[in-house]
């Protein structure tokens, strides 16, 4: 969306009153600061491509600051926010079991968001605005 702002405040206004804490929007962003897309910016790199977050159709990029504040801008307040993503293991991932794999992934993540979640999820519901 080139202007996300217009239809979150367009579902806010329409939603009716959440009872507490019941969260009632869900927003999935790539995370522009992920070390994938980071490292390549930082030397010098800004080069579209055929999918992921440096594909063309994408208008706008979100670190987890921007994303809250756009969401919370807009109508709503933010309950929980998580990142999905994985910690570069390259050739490990080969002879790790999967397992392993998946807590490495996890405690990264949760250690480092900004670092190493490629995606962040926002849990939101009406805000009290």
């Amino acid at each position: 969306l080139r202007w996300p702002d217009k239809p979150l405040r367009q579902l806010a206004s329409r939603l009716r009153p959440a009872a507490a804490g019941v969260p009632q929007l869900v927003v999935a962003l790539p995370n522009i600061m992920c070390y994938k897309t980071r490292m390549p910016l930082l030397l010098g790199q800004f080069e579209y491509e055929a999918d992921g977050i440096m594909d063309a159709s994408h208008f706008r990029w979100f670190t987890f600051r921007s994303a809250r504040r756009l969401i919370e801008e807009n109508g709503f307040r933010v309950l929980r926010t998580f990142g999905i993503g994985h910690f570069p293991l390259s050739v490990l991932r080969r002879v790790l079991p999967i397992s392993v794999q998946q807590a490495i992934d996890r405690l990264a993540v949760a250690v480092r968001p900004t670092v190493f979640a490629t995606e962040m999820i926002f849990v939101a519901s009406r805000g009290d605005k």
